[in-house]
């Protein structure tokens, strides 16, 4: 599992938000995840969405060295669904799709651009949820987790 987050290039408080940042390559152990994740949520978040620089960012990350030969890529790209800065995201989509990795995105926003986020998903082969509670944010998960393959080794 890695981790990428997006937003736009912003300074608050001493902090600089990068348009998109690689927060974590590629990693097994979910504690690691867990931490940027909550150095992460104690910031604001500030700026406009730039989908299609964390796809980018994505792509790197599972096409990086520390991949595994017969690893399944699936990223899943959660956002409010409103892209205002940088190229369309479909664009990123399609060239993920040509590297065999499949997009799910999930949206949850009321005002998130559904449309938009389908067509990011299905030019991967993915699909797209909408999560209006946390609950629904959970069960999209376990959704997506029981569609990906297990392949056991000795």
């Amino acid at each position: 599992m890695g981790l990428v987050s997006y937003s736009s290039n912003t300074t608050q408080c001493g902090n600089v938000y990068h348009i998109s940042d690689i927060n974590s390559d590629l990693v097994s152990n979910l504690d690691t995840i867990r931490k940027v994740m909550k150095d992460l949520s104690s910031r604001p978040v500030k700026g406009s969405t730039a989908i299609s620089a964390g796809i980018d960012d994505g792509i790197k990350v599972l096409t990086g060295k520390k991949i595994r030969p017969f690893a399944v890529k699936t990223m899943i790209v959660m956002t409010d669904g409103i892209h205002n800065l940088g190229p369309e995201p479909v664009l990123s989509a399609q060239a993920a799709a040509k590297k065999d990795i499949v997009i799910h995105t999930i949206t949850f926003s009321d005002d998130a651009d559904i449309k938009r986020m389908e067509a990011v998903a299905a030019a991967t082969g993915g699909r797209h949820f909408h999560a209006p509670t946390a609950a629904a944010l959970a069960q999209i998960f376990k959704e997506i987790a029981s569609t990906l393959p297990v392949m056991l080794t000795n």
